[in-house]
């Protein structure tokens, strides 16, 4: 089972990075675009501008867009790894932006921060669509999880080269071990979305199944789109279609919340602090440029 993944997109034709310290890591972000914020959240072992290179620019004529690296991950620095710290890492920085509400984007593991996120404090999410999603602790085997390590992509190794020979592997290892000790979500989880989703697959995805997206979409409610002739990266492997689909979801989302007459969207006091009830408005993580 190997992903389909072109190879890497020139480092040379990214912008800075500036830096946010999170828990014991620094997590590498940027924001390109004015609008509405889509906060774009890479797979695993990817990065934020490997994964989303197709979709960057096109959505960023019409929406403010969040990237970032997962800590471990490419630009940002190492650290303990888990879906609370993965969690910690999304909302931090879009706290510290000023993103919420937002849109998000998720491909594979990334999916499941994301989920955790807007599952957790509802308010923050103006929708998420989710792509390949490996929502599912048990879709995997433990022989399927040791067969990646030799078909993993030298696409995807090489991204993490900085961090020092064989770190692709050991960052695999702790996301493979975290997926299955913590994740596993439940149609009461799926039901608590408060926002538009969307899940979407390549119909020869090798890792899920299209009957695990159709009851992740059923329970949430929300929209289910399987792309043709694609794998488990529909985003990068028929990028025009995808990228129509999507921001078509974008805009019906949009259409939606303006016949919706009430208060003005935000996140109250109380949603603010449901992730972490100890932070302090007045204690910003610390920021530095690249």
């Amino acid at each position: 089972m190997t992903p389909n993944v072109p190879a890497a997109v020139d480092a040379s034709t990214a912008s800075p990075y500036a830096r946010l310290d999170v828990g014991d890591a620094q997590i590498a972000y940027r924001v390109v675009g004015r609008g509405d914020s889509v906060v774009l959240v890479h797979s695993g072992t990817g990065s934020g501008e490997f994964d989303w290179r197709y979709q960057i620019q096109v959505l960023a004529q019409h929406y403010r867009v969040v990237l970032l690296d997962l800590r471990g991950h490419a630009r940002s620095s190492d650290g303990h790894i888990s879906l609370e710290t993965l969690t910690a890492d999304i909302d931090a920085v879009c706290r510290h932006v000023d993103a919420y509400p937002s849109h998000f984007l998720a491909a594979s593991h990334g999916t499941l921060p994301v989920l955790r996120l807007a599952m957790e404090a509802p308010g923050r999410a103006r929708s998420v669509a989710i792509v390949g999603s490996v929502w599912r602790h048990d879709h995997l085997t433990a022989d399927d999880d040791e067969d990646l390590f030799t078909r993993w992509p030298q696409a995807l190794r090489r991204l993490h080269d900085q961090h020092g020979p064989g770190h692709w592997a050991d960052l695999l290892r702790r996301l493979i071990e975290d997926r299955r000790t913590n994740v596993g979500f439940t149609e009461d989880d799926f039901r608590r979305l408060q926002c538009p989703l969307l899940v979407a697959q390549g119909h020869r995805d090798e890792f899920v199944e299209v009957a695990m997206s159709t009851q992740a979409a059923t329970w949430g409610r929300g929209e289910l789109l399987v792309l043709p002739a694609a794998g488990h990266a529909p985003h990068i492997e028929a990028p025009e279609l995808f990228n129509l689909a999507y921001v078509e979801f974008l805009r019906r989302v949009e259409a939606e919340a303006r016949t919706f007459v009430g208060p003005p969207s935000g996140v109250s006091g109380d949603e603010r602090g449901q992730l972490d009830p100890d932070h302090d408005e007045q204690d910003q993580p610390g920021v530095s440029d690249s």
